[in-house]
């Protein structure tokens, strides 16, 4: 694990996160400002100002190793097989005892004594790819039961990189002890919520990563001893959404016999079949295995009316898990379908040219392949080589994969029919997954006397398609009496250092508000009794009442008046923001008056509606020579919008929707066009 720290106050905004990165002095700093550099966050960073012609190179960032991160008094213990300020006082020490984490556990308790609930993070999780998340999950279940046995109480958040694949939060999620997922660095200050740290920093590198089984690595890198547990229980588990399942079958139903799946490509080209030679493969396969059908997700150049190809179709990993339990057997090279096909007990054969087959040893289901000449070709025992490197041993690798026999793989794959008994594979069907909230329940608050809104339905959906499309990790979201899905939504999406800030002047609408976001976890969004307006002031509106029916759309219900906050965008004084949404009952042309400087500085895409066709044209009179204007008509015939402006500076065209010309009135949407 290590830390930056920048020298300026930067922004750095990239397709796949933008944050602000604020300096202070190297002398004293303040510990918000450090960042864990993890999976190369500085890089973007300094790629970043490069990109802006300013002289970058590491003077222009504070580097600080993991000594001077844990020199910090608040820091948390580093356990595991690698562990500081446990054996000896602020060392590092590699314990070679098969069981440490029981002794560390032991300190930790004395160390922090009267704790009923104990915080842990994993530095890395296990790896970016979805085939460590897999094995590093289901291995990291019996320290899991090491932790509760020792400690009681505890939850588990993962830190991963910008560049580690989504989906991986869909594999670490579904255990009941995880709890947040990040993709970009936490600050210094972040990391002294947690009690203790694992960490995978430089996974491939670490000690007999790649010489040794991966179930046991994970064990043994954590802390446990490999050999007290019983190899029967060193196997895969996941789930599959029901969604994914129901499309997989679909995509299946008509055919008869077995049905291979071929899994030729890898994430990186060390491990992958070269498609030009898996064509051929796949041809004399199938002349052998005469009743079977041939699955890949991946086009090759062959035709053959047992080959189905799927490319486009397995769109997902979640269509892939469903794909591989579905299928009788898997071909598969080093990648995430070998690890699937253990958890779902299906017969295997695995393809490996840098991996040795010890690497594997407690998948039943599974036999293997080397290329021949394995041990000896350059890149034996690396699960992956720089794009350079590959590029100078390619033609050998190439080489080697032509000898691979299609008899031989034909002959592995149907002993394992006839080996593997059937049995329950260990998969479970579920429906959206959640991460668990520190509160009880994660859902909403709602009141039962407010009557279904077609018009609000569809204008919430308008704004959660938005914000999906148009915001990233670290946005800022400003919203304006929006649906409570939005700003949840929202939240997720723009990350622990991103923001989400809500206006709702109804103050029961409000505390309703404030406890869903509790209950759901969200503690990037920051709620303000206020509605939005060009000026702090305060006036008087009829109340909200919510034992008498009321309309989501309306302000309020009862003839009673209640005074409620006004407040401008613009007195947020935002470092950035990314977009503004505004909902009915909101005073659209009035919250963006009061957003000016906010919109002149930052240029943030802003959605607004339901709103009349009459009206569209006096709400974005304001930023008119900035923006470009787009309008969906919410219901047919409503006359009634939802309005997305983009600024003009992005050139963005909406597909789907009108352009509006505020010139005249006849440009303004009309349904009957």
């Amino acid at each position: 694990m290590e830390g930056f720290l920048a020298k300026k106050d930067t922004l750095v905004d990239t397709p796949k996160y933008i944050r602000f990165y604020r300096q202070s002095p190297v002398d004293k700093p303040d510990v918000s400002n450090i960042i864990i550099n993890n999976i190369g966050e500085a890089k973007y960073l300094l790629d970043y100002l490069k990109e802006l012609d300013i002289e970058a190179s590491l003077k222009e960032l504070t580097a600080y190793n993991e000594s001077a991160l844990l020199s910090w008094p608040n820091a948390p213990l580093k356990i595991g097989r690698v562990s500081y300020n446990i054996a000896f006082a602020n060392k590092f020490y590699t314990h070679s005892e098969p069981f440490c984490l029981g002794a560390q556990l032991s300190v930790l308790k004395a160390k922090k004594p009267n704790r009923n609930h104990y915080r842990f993070l994993i530095v890395n999780g296990f790896g970016g790819n979805l085939g460590d998340s897999l094995v590093g999950i289901n291995a990291f279940d019996h320290v899991a039961k090491v932790l509760k046995d020792e400690i009681g109480s505890f939850s588990v958040d993962i830190l991963l990189g910008i560049d580690a694949n989504p989906y991986n939060a869909y594999i670490l999620s579904s255990k009941p002890y995880i709890e947040n997922i990040y993709f970009a660095g936490l600050s210094l200050v972040d990391l002294g919520a947690y009690d203790a740290y694992f960490d995978t920093t430089g996974l491939i590198n670490l000690p007999n990563y790649n010489t040794s089984n991966r179930f046991d690595w994970y064990l043994w890198w954590f802390g446990l001893d490999p050999d007290s547990i019983d190899k029967s229980k060193k196997r895969n588990s996941t789930t599959i959404h029901y969604l994914a399942n129901l499309s997989v079958q679909e995509l299946l139903k008509d055919i008869k016999g077995k049905k291979i799946l071929f899994v030729h490509k890898a994430s990186v080209p060390l491990r992958t079949f070269p498609k030009h030679i898996a064509a051929p493969f796949a041809r004399n396969f199938l002349a052998i295995a005469k009743d079977c059908t041939l699955i890949v997700d991946s086009t090759l150049d062959i035709k053959h009316p047992r080959l189905l190809d799927l490319e486009g179709k397995i769109d997902n990993p979640e269509k892939f898990k469903a794909l591989c339990a579905q299928v009788d057997g898997i071909i598969s090279i080093d990648s995430f379908g070998l690890h699937l096909a253990d958890a779902c007990d299906k017969p295997c054969v695995a393809l490996l040219s840098s991996t040795g087959a010890s690497c594997y040893t407690n998948y039943p289901t599974v036999d293997f392949v080397e290329l021949d000449n394995a041990k000896n070709l350059p890149a034996y025992g690396k699960v992956k080589v720089s794009d350079e490197e590959y590029k100078e041993i390619e033609a050998i690798y190439e080489k080697s994969w032509r000898t691979l026999s299609a008899k031989t793989v034909y002959e592995k794959l149907y002993k394992k029919f006839s080996e593997v008994s059937p049995s329950k594979p260990r998969i479970e069907i579920t429906g959206d997954l959640k991460l668990p909230s520190f509160c009880n329940v994660a859902d909403t608050i709602g009141f039962i006397r407010e009557k279904p809104n077609n018009l609000y339905s569809k204008v919430t959906q308008n704004f959660l398609n938005s914000i999906s499309l148009l915001l990233k990790q670290g946005s800022i979201f400003v919203g304006a009496m929006l649906d409570t899905k939005v700003y949840i939504t929202a939240s997720k999406i723009c990350a622990f250092f991103g923001k989400v800030i809500a206006f709702e002047p109804r103050r029961l609408k409000f505390q309703a508000l404030c406890g869903s976001f509790a209950m759901n976890g969200c503690k990037n969004i920051y709620a303000y009794e206020s509605a939005c307006a060009h000026q702090i002031n305060k006036i008087n509106v009829i109340d909200f009442d919510p034992q008498s029916e009321s309309d989501p759309l309306a302000i309020g219900n009862v003839p009673r008046l209640v005074s409620i906050n006004l407040q401008t965008i613009d007195s947020l004084n935002l470092d950035y923001c990314n977009m503004i949404a505004l909902c009915a009952p909101s005073d659209f042309a009035n919250s963006i008056k009061g957003a000016m400087l906010t919109i002149n500085t930052h240029k943030p895409f802003i959605a607004f509606g339901p709103i009349a066709k009459q009206n569209i044209a006096v709400a974005c009179s304001l930023v008119k020579d900035l923006y470009d204007f787009w309008a969906l008509e919410i219901e047919q015939n409503s006359q009634q919008f939802f309005v997305l402006a983009t600024p003009k500076s992005k050139n963005i065209t909406v597909n789907g929707f009108l352009k509006i010309n505020l010139d005249g009135e006849e440009n303004v949407p009309n349904t009957q066009n």
